[in-house]
């Protein structure tokens, strides 16, 4: 919230600097909590204002949060082109967060992929204390499906320490995860599974709140609890499918049918067939703006908003802007009234 208001206002004041040091914040912020699409224009946007003004270093960021979003959705060719340009964008100036963002990255395309050694090998080389942290699920699923239960377990207790430092609800859940893949005994696994989803429950992490339930129903299908499986797992199921993360959609799928339950994955989403730039354009047009207006917004030309405009238009079987404003758009980073804040 505190970066969206920060975008606001670099908006209203027209200082391009500023956007594009909290668009990459906000693009993190975003991809973290399961807002993808939104997560990914603002990262697109990020990026294209950043290299306009020379902060390759920012441009980098955008990237490198652009790759994670990409490998969690599947999409490993959108990845690594996004892990390219990051290390492209950062050359002349070397940064450990990016270096490690892409390893991440990586790291998840071979995860996904079923390669968990080569997963835990790129995983393991990540230092920087703000990767090692958000990445920590990634990390501990690759070794303990690589069977590096040493190191898993080392993963599972930094983050137990992270979690008592911070009280992050997302933090406690996660440990609480990890902990349930970890122990032997089928009645305090169960508990640590019950307590992360009821953790999840009070966080902003879809992705991980559903990669509990589909551990959970796969841990209790190995149970021969099949009708009990099934609702953690169409939950998993149905947040997958929702986010695009089709690699966990599959696996959930496949859980799934191991019950006797089968399930279909949905048709893409009409704003899934926006590109990020066009998404941008649509909120802003949908909120009342004049073409001219959504341009200064979006430090574009006039020209170039119809273009997207049209295409906006072309793809969602529009023919009005009052019907634009009908959809649920989620919402564009204008400057509100209330919204004061100070840019140093």
């Amino acid at each position: 919230r505190f970066n969206r208001r920060i975008v606001a206002r670099a908006r209203s004041i027209g200082s391009v600097g500023c956007l594009a040091i909290a668009g990459s914040r906000l693009a993190f912020a975003e991809i973290l909590t399961g807002q993808w699409v939104s997560g990914l224009a603002t990262a697109e946007e990020t990026a294209r204002l950043a290299e306009d003004t020379g902060q390759f270093e920012l441009a980098a960021h955008a990237h490198a949060w652009q790759s994670v979003a990409a490998a969690w959705r599947g999409d490993s060719e959108a990845a690594l082109a996004h892990v390219e340009q990051a290390r492209a964008s950062s050359e002349g100036h070397p940064m450990g967060l990016v270096e490690d963002a892409t390893r991440w990255a990586m790291g998840i395309v071979e995860l996904t992929a079923g390669r968990a050694g080569a997963a835990d090998t790129r995983l393991r080389r990540i230092t920087h204390p703000v990767i090692s942290i958000v990445s920590s699920l990634d990390r501990f699923e690759a070794a303990l499906r690589a069977g590096n239960i040493e190191v898993a377990e080392r993963v599972a207790d930094e983050l137990d320490s992270y979690a008592r430092a911070s009280e992050a609800p997302w933090a406690r859940a996660r440990i609480a995860h990890c902990r349930a893949l970890l122990v032997k005994d089928a009645e305090l696994a169960t508990d640590f599974f019950e307590t992360a989803i009821a953790e999840y429950t009070r966080a902003t992490r879809p992705l991980e709140a559903a990669r509990a339930e589909l551990d959970y129903g796969s841990f209790l299908r190995r149970q021969r609890r099949r009708a009990d499986a099934r609702t953690p797992l169409r939950n998993a199921f149905e947040i997958f499918d929702s986010l695009g993360a089709t690699p966990w959609a599959e696996r959930a799928q496949a859980e799934l049918r191991a019950t006797g339950e089968t399930v279909r994955r949905r048709e893409p989403a009409e704003l899934g067939r926006l590109t990020p730039q066009e998404l941008q354009v649509a909120r802003f047009v949908a909120q009342g703006l004049s073409n001219r207006e959504v341009a200064a917004q979006l430090f574009l030309s006039p020209r170039t908003i119809d273009f997207h405009l049209r295409n906006v238009f072309s793809k969602l079987g529009l023919t009005s802007r009052v019907e634009l404003a009908t959809l649920s758009l989620g919402t564009p980073q204008t400057q509100h009234a209330s919204a004061t804040v100070a840019l140093g």
